[in-house]
């Protein structure tokens, strides 16, 4: 699963961990934890934790960011908070992802 490219379908820029330079409002970061196992030997199975980050200069829900949840049905944890340094808003996703590789 390229999530970077998953999360660009809600309009936004997408970077995992870090934009060297940011692009303008609004735009997403995301940390993705993986973990890999399986049965008979083999890892055939990601798990993805992941935590997307959600940069805005407004205290807006991001209607087509969770419209991409919702078509996956995801549960989410979100929160919001103003971040001064940055003069902005973040609004932060939390979920978990199972990806089966066929082999």
């Amino acid at each position: 699963m390229d999530i970077k490219t998953w999360l660009e379908e809600s309009g936004m820029k997408a970077a995992e961990t870090a934009f060297k330079k940011p692009p303008p409002f609004p735009y997403i970061v995301f940390l993705d934890h993986v973990k890999r196992g399986g049965a008979d030997m083999k890892n055939m199975i990601k798990h993805h934790e992941l935590q997307v980050e959600r940069y805005s200069e407004f205290n807006d829900d991001s209607v087509e960011l969770e419209a991409l949840f919702d078509e996956k049905a995801l549960e989410y944890t979100k929160e919001k908070q103003w971040l001064d340094s940055e003069k902005c808003f973040m609004t932060r996703y939390e979920f978990e992802i199972l990806e089966r590789e066929v082999i």
